[in-house]
């Protein structure tokens, strides 16, 4: 196991947002393997390309990686305001900032807390995250299912 999985339950997780295609570097190390169904399956084409989209979609949704200089990279497609929801992914979130600054990451015992819209967890003179505010791109409702590798 990877250190950026400590504390991350071993068996299927659900997670609020749609499934993005990523391509790895061919020596980065995948962590979590996400699978997702399309609006529609096919041939879709849009502003990245022509796609082929099968009925159930999977790609990586969280790897590491480390470059030539031992710098370090944690990297992750999740983050519908709603996933933050769930302990398990704010600690691969602080797990994987932790390894990538190459420090030890938490415990698995460390309780993390979950961000819900609503709570201020905001700095003094910033808005708290409201339900209706997203990170990145996501805006669907859709869910996607991770699986650890």
């Amino acid at each position: 196991d990877h250190p950026v999985l400590t504390g991350i339950p071993d068996e299927p997780l659900q997670a609020a947002g749609v499934l993005y295609r990523a391509c790895l570097p061919a020596d980065a190390t995948p962590l979590l393997m996400g699978t997702g169904k399309p609006r529609k399956a096919g041939t879709v084409t849009n502003i990245f390309g022509t796609h082929v989209l099968k009925d159930v979609e999977k790609s990586p949704i969280a790897w590491v990686w480390q470059n030539q200089w031992g710098g370090r990279v944690f990297t992750t497609t999740l983050g519908h305001v709603k996933t933050f929801e769930n302990e398990w992914m704010v600690r691969l979130l602080v797990n994987g900032i932790h390894w990538a600054a190459g420090r030890p990451v938490p415990k698995a015992s460390v309780k993390m807390t979950p961000i819900v819209a609503g709570n201020d967890f905001s700095l003094s003179g910033r808005r708290p995250l409201r339900e209706d505010h997203h990170l990145g791109m996501y805006t669907t409702g859709e869910h996607l299912r991770a699986i650890r590798l």
